[in-house]
């Protein structure tokens, strides 16, 4: 079976994780990779934009985040099948401590997923730097200083997908969290994004 890997650098921090888990099955299965950051063509032929995709064989595409059963089920010749991740989210918004969020203050942004490691996010910082912004979005916590949300946004004239690519437009890369009791992404993050965008 061949396993094409599609990816947008380090903008997601599990992209680091994942590639590492591919190594580990370079003799059961034919990997290739694909960082798609400066190949716009590419993007678009692939009709991408998610920071991954995998596709299995040419034909059949995946979006999830990448698993070891997945690999084990590829490796056996079987394609796995994905189901849609459908979180229930709450229609009550709530706002505690938003912030900027600053290349400094990335080590409480990289909690925003569970397999949070110091190198991935080194590696997300690092990809990150290139683009020499002072924010890169905004981070909700809560009262304990806790991240409850997020939303992080790069310019679109740097995004690799098949987006206008007009210097005053931004394009979010990435929301976060979802909890069934609040929505702390909208208030805490989303609406500031949009509103210092426009104001910016």
């Amino acid at each position: 079976m061949v396993l094409d890997f599609y990816y947008f650098s380090y903008q997601c921090l599990l992209n680091d994780n994942m590639i590492r888990l591919l190594n580990e099955y370079r003799d059961k299965i034919d990997i290739n990779l694909y960082d798609i950051s400066n190949n716009h063509l590419l993007a678009g032929e692939m009709k991408m934009f998610f920071p991954t995709l995998i596709v299995l064989d040419k034909k059949k595409r995946y979006y999830s985040p990448l698993r070891k059963s997945f690999l084990e089920q590829a490796a056996n010749g079987i394609y796995p099948e994905e189901k849609p991740f459908l979180p229930t989210i709450s229609r009550n918004f709530t706002k505690g401590i938003i912030e900027p969020l600053s290349l400094d203050k990335f080590d409480i942004a990289c909690e925003c997923c569970g397999d949070k490691t110091s190198e991935n996010c080194k590696k997300k910082i690092e990809f990150l730097k290139q683009y020499e912004l002072d924010i890169y979005g905004f981070i909700h916590k809560n009262g304990k200083g806790e991240l409850v949300g997020g939303v992080e946004y790069l310019p679109a004239k740097v995004i690799p997908y098949d987006i206008p690519h007009d210097d005053d437009i931004a394009f979010l890369t990435c929301v976060y969290m979802t909890d069934a009791a609040y929505d702390y992404k909208f208030e805490g993050g989303v609406r500031r994004s949009v509103d210092f965008s426009q104001t910016a």
